[in-house]
């Protein structure tokens, strides 16, 4: 069901008018400091925080409208310990605070794949600092993947008391990015 709740965003951010989308395109890499909470009903494995760093890639169309405001959508990937790591912005929306400052919120769906794949719920924040060396902007992001779930079915799961096992992924990271 989670599967169809991604395939939904993503079509959605697709069939959005052509007036919104397609304005500006943004491509940026950069690397993330991950903290992983899991929750799988076992206190052993729960207790363990995992922190790690990571690098990231991400894509994002957006379009100005009303001065001052940009909306698009976008796609994030990353590498968490081995693991891929994939959020949907399905809706990414800037504010230009200031001439060469934005900020701005995401949300979406996210999914990871350590086994089996985990969804859930996508959301963010960022800072973005613009037109440094030339078109390329340098930013702050806090992406948070939210109740990343997935059903309780390899031999290899620690023992725990519910079917599910669920996961939150805090990263903070920094962006180098170009627009086009």
């Amino acid at each position: 069901m989670v599967n169809i709740r991604i395939c939904l965003i993503a079509a959605l951010a697709l069939i959005l008018p052509p007036e919104i989308l397609a304005a500006e395109f943004q491509v940026g890499v950069g690397i993330t400091q991950n903290y992983i909470d899991s929750d799988t009903g076992n206190e052993q494995v729960d207790g363990n925080t995992e922190n790690g760093i990571s690098e990231a890639v991400s894509l994002v169309v957006r379009k100005r409208y009303k001065g001052k405001y940009l909306l698009g959508a976008g796609i994030d990937l990353s590498n968490i310990n081995g693991d891929r790591y994939l959020g949907i912005r399905a809706i990414d929306y800037q504010y230009i605070l200031l001439e060469n400052t934005r900020v701005g919120a995401f949300i979406g769906a996210a999914s990871i794949n350590n086994s089996l794949p985990q969804n859930g719920y996508y959301l963010g924040f960022h800072l973005t600092q613009t037109n440094i060396f030339n078109f390329f902007d340098f930013g702050a992001e806090l992406r948070y993947g939210s109740g990343l779930a997935r059903d309780r079915l390899l031999g290899t799961d620690p023992p725990g008391d519910k079917p599910d096992m669920f996961m939150d992924i805090t990263s903070l990271g920094a962006v180098l990015s170009k627009r086009f």
